[in-house]
């Protein structure tokens, strides 16, 4: 499954505090090893490598390694699917999240369209204006270390309202996919319509103004990434009666001080929109211009 992170935000107009914000980050993200740039965050990207560990580890050097059946980035000419025969498990990456800390957060009435409606005559008038605004929400991140690892994170983001019954997806309720890039930006443009009849009374005029909460929030959200599975080694020749091994890769990695879990972070910033309103107001015909 895929991380969500769910912000409610409050419908007040000051800095965000414990109880007025609430950000929880769910989910969870497990694959088979999949690429030779992930396998190298661990050492384990390339057979010529991992086969000198295993020469240490065993004291043959094998003539094939594998943490994957039919590995993406070599061709072995192996043709037996060791894994599925014994029951053996692929090295697998997981993810899970260790931490999410909001960094700043604040929230502000924002004037998005004002009309006048004007009426010059000796009697009550009914209009029906109609306006449109138009906006983006914004969503950067940026991983500030191990960016490969990070490149199957999906990242799916819902916001709504904290003191209100809206269960409304306001934006970014897809999911994006980050990590090779230093950072990188996703907009959603969105437009708000309001109209309606209005009665202006005669020789006066009045203003519509449509208000709207503008959010803005820094989080850093930090992600747990683990190894599990097996590393197989094989041999032309028998070695100590047999032609192929299975070591558990934590304990292979343990052997010679290489961590199996990184800790990768992500930086991210939203600025987005939420709650419109319209506001009314009578003026007299002296503020009409």
């Amino acid at each position: 499954m895929s991380f969500l992170l769910t912000i409610l935000t409050g419908l007040n107009t000051e800095e965000f505090t414990e109880n007025k914000l609430q950000l929880l980050l769910t989910g969870e993200e497990s694959y088979v090893i999949n690429s030779q740039e992930v396998a190298n965050e661990f050492y384990l990207g390339h057979n010529i490598t991992r086969s000198s560990l295993v020469e240490i580890y065993t004291g043959k050097r094998p003539d094939n390694t594998f943490i994957r059946y039919h590995s993406p980035w070599s061709n072995y000419n192996y043709h037996r699917n060791l894994y599925k025969e014994y029951n053996w498990k692929e090295v697998t990456i997981s993810v899970s999240s260790k931490q999410l800390k909001l960094i700043k957060g604040k929230v502000d009435n924002e004037l998005l369209v004002e009309h006048i409606l004007e009426n010059k005559t000796d009697r009550m008038q009914k209009m029906t204006p109609r306006f449109v605004h138009s906006f983006e929400n914004i969503f950067t991140t940026k991983w500030t270390q191990e960016q490969s690892l990070a490149k199957a994170i999906n990242l799916g983001i819902t916001l709504g309202i904290k003191e209100s019954n809206l269960t409304s997806n306001y934006s970014f309720t897809e999911s994006f996919t980050f990590g090779k890039e230093e950072s990188k930006t996703n907009s959603e443009k969105i437009s708000i319509e309001s109209g309606g009849m209005f009665e202006v009374p005669a020789k006066t005029c009045t203003k519509i103004s449509m208000y709207g909460k503008s959010a803005k929030i820094k989080a850093v959200i930090e992600y747990n990434v683990t190894l599990s599975g097996n590393i197989i080694v094989t041999y032309d020749k028998p070695y100590f009666g047999h032609y192929f091994w299975a070591f558990e890769i934590n304990k292979f990695l343990h052997y010679f001080n290489i961590p199996n879990k990184k800790i990768i972070t992500q930086e991210i910033e939203l600025s987005y929109l939420f709650n419109t309103y319209n506001k009314i107001e009578d003026l007299p015909e002296s503020k009409c211009t």
